[in-house]
């Protein structure tokens, strides 16, 4: 068995609809939330960023929000971009974790914006339906 998590992002402005999934064996889902949450016990020690904040790249790589309690912190868009890529840096150290995403672009709005979604969304659940049904443990890519 696999835990996935998906997520969405992109905007009918950029006319980019993207999912994208981390993917980790039941086997070593202990160690890799153990990577993990040293690593937010890390950021909270260092950076005043707490344990119930997402990390999420609008907050790090934009530097939108006021993700710490710590004011010099929120300041540095260079500090919090340092942040979000050692979160991808401890992901990356974890040789049993796969990532992917899936995506689409459109200059439709409304209606148009939100059909290209759905599609794209289709294309990630039939990859992970195939995934899941291949027994797939190695990467894809």
């Amino acid at each position: 068995m696999r835990l996935v998590y998906v997520d969405d992002s992109g905007t009918e402005i950029s006319g980019i609809a993207c999912f994208s999934w981390i993917e980790v064996p039941e086997q070593v889902w202990s160690p890799v939330l153990g990577a993990w949450l040293d690593y937010r016990d890390d950021l909270w020690r260092h950076h005043g960023v707490g344990k119930t904040v997402e990390i999420h790249s609008t907050s790090f790589t934009n530097g939108r929000g006021r993700p710490s309690c710590n004011d010099q912190f929120n300041a540095s868009k260079a500090a919090r971009r340092r942040v979000f890529e050692r979160g991808l840096e401890v992901l990356a150290a974890q040789s049993e974790v796969q990532v992917g995403s899936v995506y689409g672009r459109t200059t439709g709005r409304r209606g148009d914006y939100r059909d290209e979604r759905m599609r794209v969304y289709q294309e990630l659940i039939l990859l992970l339906d195939e995934r899941c049904n291949a027994g797939v443990s190695a990467p894809w890519w």
